[in-house]
């Protein structure tokens, strides 16, 4: 075995391992107390991995197109963020977002090398959040005081509701489209999906309900077949057995109560109020925005503490912190990564893509994209589709 094949699969073997720590990464184990201990430690195992081969890992050649917006956006951010940074203490460099756009580039590159390493680490993401539904049964760290809701191992629970969703996705792309060319062993995935069903309607997040009947519905209606006959047939049943689980699912207590709330008053859970608190900050600086300090300031005049308290809108949060200039060049990098998947789905019939944009629109408009790693990850999966058309070069070296 060559230095080289030895080198990839180390890399690859770190890239798993980063996938199957990201729904633990708010865990806090042995009373740490350490923010983010899990996924500090496989990011920077990662980081030192793929340092042995710089040139090609940070390149930005071959996906300039889709780098250079979030790349614009995060360099506004930063420059305005200093200029506003005034007396307060709050950091205008934004290390969690700076992490997360350099593990989407790093990520696409790696991808784009051997696509069938996806596969491996959307099957180390779906083992973990079965893993944390295991956490829920065994009752190790939950917590259910926020109206019921279930939180595990201190994790937010609209965080967990969106690993458990594209988990679910994941799961359906592996078992039924099968890009990963895996045997009939596959179809064991399928036990998963209970486990992640019950906990992911327990967290009581509305997005990852919606989402997850929207995109499942959408997987069966985007199936393409060469018989019509056996197109509406799928169509029909898959319908048909998607509507009856999530009937079956929305009479749960917690999720029912929350749904309801939001189709009788249009409860959006205070996002509302804070919107209308952050819509005279941004019409104080519409071009450019305030900053992430600017933003810490005034939320400190209004709420009377220092802290970061989020606007639960993607796009609110770019038009305050960066104006229309950068808010257009964050918009231009999301349309280029719809682009990119609705690519995937038309030259390599490939769904999983497509579907996984619902969460993430849905995240955009009512949660912090910014934040999230697994959103990043799949970031980096959607931008490197161009090249899973590619004929993949067999070699024995790159695969674990």
């Amino acid at each position: 075995m060559t230095y080289k094949s030895s080198l990839n699969k180390l890399q690859n073997f770190a890239l798993y391992l980063l996938f199957f720590s990201v729904p633990f990464e708010r865990w806090k184990p042995f009373n740490t107390d350490v923010d983010f201990l899990v996924t500090k430690i496989t990011v920077i195992f990662y980081l030192f991995t793929v340092l042995f081969e710089f040139g090609f890992f940070f390149s930005f050649k071959k996906y300039k197109k889709v780098f250079l917006p979030i790349l614009i956006y995060f360099s506004i951010l930063t420059v305005v963020s200093f200029i506003n940074k005034g007396a307060i203490s709050y950091p205008f460099f934004d290390v969690l977002l700076f992490l997360n756009i350099l593990l989407f580039v790093l990520g696409t590159n790696h991808f784009s090398r051997d696509p069938r390493v996806i596969y491996k680490c959307f099957l180390a993401f779906m083992l973990s959040a079965f893993l944390l539904t295991v956490f829920y049964f065994l009752n190790i760290e939950i917590d259910n005081s926020l109206d019921g809701r279930i939180s595990i191992l201190g994790d937010n629970q609209n965080n967990i509701g969106l690993n458990l969703t594209c988990a679910i996705f994941m799961v359906a792309s592996l078992i039924f489209e099968n890009k990963s060319g895996w045997g009939i062993n596959r179809l064991m995935l399928i036990l998963l999906l209970p486990f992640l069903f019950f906990v992911m309607v327990i967290t009581g997040s509305r997005l990852a309900f919606l989402s997850s009947f929207l995109g499942l519905l959408s997987f069966f209606l985007l199936w393409k077949s060469k018989s019509a006959a056996r197109k509406i047939v799928i169509v029909i049943v898959g319908f048909l057995v998607v509507g009856s689980v999530f009937a079956d699912l929305a009479t749960n207590e917690i999720i029912a109560s929350r749904l309801s709330g939001s189709l009788s008053s249009g409860d959006l859970g205070d996002r509302d109020y804070l919107w209308v608190l952050i819509l005279p900050l941004i019409l104080d600086s519409p071009v450019i925005g305030i900053g992430i300090t600017g933003y810490v300031n005034q939320m400190e005049i209004l709420f009377g503490s220092i802290g970061m308290v989020s606007p639960h809108n993607g796009i609110i949060e770019a038009l305050c912190y960066t104006g229309a200039v950068g808010t257009a060049f964050l918009l231009l990098f999301i349309f280029r990564l719809w682009k990119r998947a609705s690519m995937t789905k038309d030259q390599n019939n490939e769904i999983l893509p497509v579907i996984l944009f619902i969460p993430i629109i849905g995240i955009l408009l009512t949660g912090q994209i910014f934040e999230s790693k697994i959103i990043w990850l799949i970031f980096a999966y959607v931008a490197s589709g161009g090249y899973i058309n590619k004929p993949v070069i067999t070699k024995k070296s790159n695969n674990i």
